[in-house]
């Protein structure tokens, strides 16, 4: 009696390598089409939607007493520090002893300072910065105010 060999069948294999192959091709499909940070509407970059400046928040650097300051003299120096920085247009509202400056630049920067007079005691100073893409130029504006403020206290005296 001949002795003959098991038939195999060589379909397996190819198969199985196939169905590897596909499963692969669909996960990096799955991980381009969606991004590797998960949701978000940024596309195949993944990750959190960058926030809209219209609605992102200021950052509020707190209220500072500055005595021998006055709203006037704190109006006068604005316009003097937004064109120190290349900034405008400058928009201010006087409401009494109150002062709201706002300066909008092009890239939508917002800068807010709030002044009330608060008598002998100088005038509150609230400051308001959002949408500053720089930390750096952030910090220089930041220093400036309080050095034209500084200056400002000095000439009044």
């Amino acid at each position: 009696m001949q002795h003959t060999p098991p038939i195999q069948s060589a379909a397996p294999a190819p198969a199985i390598a196939l169905l590897g192959i596909v499963a692969v091709l669909s996960t990096c499909m799955l991980i381009a089409c969606t991004g590797s940070g998960g949701q978000g509407d940024r596309g195949s970059r993944g990750g959190d939607a960058i926030p809209d400046p219209a609605t992102a928040p200021l950052t509020d650097t707190g209220h500072q007493n500055i005595p021998g300051l006055d709203v006037d003299t704190l109006e006068d120096l604005l316009p003097r520090l937004y064109a120190r920085f290349g900034w405008g247009p400058l928009r201010t509202q006087n409401q009494i002893t109150a002062l709201h400056a706002q300066a909008l630049t092009a890239d939508d920067r917002t800068v807010q300072i709030r002044a009330q007079d608060q008598g002998p005691a100088g005038t509150a100073v609230q400051i308001k910065i959002g949408h500053f893409s720089d930390p750096t130029l952030e910090q220089q504006f930041l220093d400036a105010l309080k050095t034209e403020l500084t200056k400002a206290v000095a000439d009044a005296k």
